[in-house]
């Protein structure tokens, strides 16, 4: 190994989890670095030691045997098939699981303060002030290694991904510096037996076994409903929804923090576009005169003179929830698809509250000129909408059950004119 060139009593904390996807490293194979805050940041002489183990695991007793048994039971239930002579239904699964659990030794003390006031969350905290978050970042960069090397989309550690239960051990121990051909080498050893575990529960949601939710309420029933016939009728306002409902789930439930902003600010430009649209459709705009409007790489136009002149209020890319939005999402956006930045988890879930604004914001714009666009208005914030503003009275609740029932469908005649223009619009760009 070399001289022995120093050694230091130490604090060490080992650390033990699972990874969300088997990956096919050696069983038993031991790599050692020094961890910084991001993987392409400038060592530091105090950046701290990691020493990893990847373990190769494999057993009978996965999940499937629990959804099997669950899916016999609702045959038995509804009578389908004959629940057996027997009383027990449990078996055990002949499909075997693979786990790749990490094993993470790691100095207790950083050399950086966590400043915990500061921390919206556990995973905010940065390698350098987080034993755990260090161990998690250098497990994470050898995943990505192995996904460039393999081609395949196996799922990365993100905080949000590592599944129950997280164990951690404290012990006494030395880092020994020895003198190399290559330069000094570190090593981590303890010196008196681990003491634990205990037991760490991470602060997601993401869950081996889902929680069951609420049941719907009468009023989110008829919620659903609404949201099916949109969906049947293919209403341009589902593309919005199901944008930032995926970067939501990206953020705060894969941990994809990179896919999350670019959804998010992709769920907010498509709601622009899907607004504007709804307004000119509702003055009667022609759809070819509608489409002159909509110029590629123009959104920001769009949202400061078009939205802003119909909708009023600031929309100034400057200040206010549009400014907000800009600034959090859109510029950020525009660092991770043309800079290849890795935004962190403070930025991502600041760029998807930014854009979750702008929408509120947005309905609450259509909200306020609901006598003007009142099929606008029931189409976007609807009923449910008004009510929550205290808005349900006067001019549009007459419109809405009086004047709507006699009129063919909005949401197709809508549906209708988002698509000619549309089709005008991938026209002009085919041209070009």
């Amino acid at each position: 190994m070399g001289d022995l060139i120093s050694s230091t009593e130490v604090p060490l904390a080992l650390w033990y989890f699972a990874l969300p996807h088997p990956i096919p490293f050696p069983d038993g194979l031991q790599m050692s670095e020094k961890v910084a805050n991001g993987p392409d940041d400038p060592s530091q002489p105090d950046d701290p030691d990691v020493s990893l183990v990847f373990h190769q695991l494999e057993y009978t007793h996965g999940r499937m045997a629990g959804v099997s048994q669950a899916v016999l039971k609702a045959t038995e239930r509804s009578g389908t098939v004959k629940p057996p002579a027997s009383s027990s239904t449990d078996f055990e699964s002949s499909v075997k699981t693979a786990y790749t659990v990490v094993e993470a030794l790691t100095p207790v003390e950083s050399p950086d303060k966590s400043g915990e006031a500061a921390l919206g969350s556990a995973q905010d905290a940065e390698p350098r002030s987080d034993e755990f978050m260090r161990c998690l970042r250098l497990v994470t960069d050898y995943v990505r290694a192995y996904r460039l090397q393999s081609g395949l989309g196996v799922a990365l550690p993100h905080y949000e991904r590592i599944p129950f239960p997280v164990l951690r051990f404290t012990a006494p121990g030395v880092r020994e510096v020895y003198r190399q051909d290559q330069g000094p080498f570190s090593v981590l050893r303890p010196t008196a037996a681990w003491q634990g575990p205990q037991l760490v529960l991470l602060e997601h949601k993401n869950l081996a076994d889902p929680l069951k939710g609420e049941s719907l309420s009468d009023e989110q029933v008829s919620e659903f409903h609404q949201w099916m016939r949109y969906l049947r009728q293919g209403n341009p306002v589902v593309l919005w929804r199901e944008r930032i409902i995926e970067a939501d789930e990206a953020i705060n439930g894969l941990g994809d923090r990179s896919g999350g902003v670019i959804l998010a600010n992709t769920a907010t430009e498509t709601l622009m576009d899907v607004i504007l649209s709804l307004l000119l459709w509702e003055e009667g705009v022609d759809p070819k005169d509608a489409e002159k409007l909509f110029v590629e790489g123009k959104v920001l136009q769009r949202i400061t003179r078009e939205l802003s002149s119909r909708l009023g209020a600031s929309w100034s890319t400057a200040e206010g929830p549009v400014g907000e939005w800009f600034e959090a999402s859109y510029l950020l956006r525009h660092r991770i698809v043309h800079g290849a930045y890795w935004p962190t988890h403070p930025e991502a879930v600041r760029a998807l509250r930014a854009a979750k604004d702008l929408h509120t914001f947005a309905f609450d714009r259509i909200a306020a000129k609901r006598n003007i666009y009142p099929r606008s208005t029931l189409i976007t914030v609807a009923r449910t909408g008004l009510k929550k503003r205290n808005l349900w009275g006067g001019k549009i609740k007459v419109f809405a059950e009086q004047n709507a029932p006699t009129e063919s469908d909005w949401s197709v005649s809508f549906r209708d004119f988002f698509k000619e223009v549309s089709a005008l619009r991938l026209a002009r760009r085919s041209a070009a």
